[in-house]
């Protein structure tokens, strides 16, 4: 899956029990947490192009997973602003609104040369 399931950490919850807990909420699976692939910052004032709202500020931890066996991928409690549920091919990953484009080509190569992604001056 290319743009996970979102949501923040709750108080007195852990990043591992967070992946988990948004996984079961918002598709109705459950999957193994993997090693951390990168952290990805958005500051939307900074983005070229975006549809998020002035000011958003957030940081993302982004995990390498894989989903039990026998798990069927369903919008279960999704997110107010959350319209549908699609599974996209790495290849058509270009065809989204995913932000930073240019983090497009490594997600597609699977290999993330930096460990930390975020905006510079």
């Amino acid at each position: 899956m290319v743009r996970d399931p979102g949501g923040g950490v709750d108080e007195n919850e852990t990043i591992e029990e967070a992946f988990h807990r948004e996984l079961r909420e918002e598709l109705g699976v459950q999957a193994e947490f993997g090693a951390v692939a990168f952290i990805r910052e958005i500051i939307a004032d900074r983005l070229a192009v975006t549809n998020l709202p002035r000011g958003f500020h957030q940081v993302e931890v982004f995990v390498y997973g894989r989903l039990l066996p026998d798990q069927t991928l369903q919008m279960l409690a999704p997110d107010p602003s959350q319209i549908g549920l699609v599974w996209v091919p790495l290849a058509e990953l270009h065809t989204l609104p995913f932000f930073p484009r240019d983090l497009i080509a490594e997600f597609q190569a699977r290999a993330f040369p930096r460990f930390y992604y975020g905006h510079r001056r």
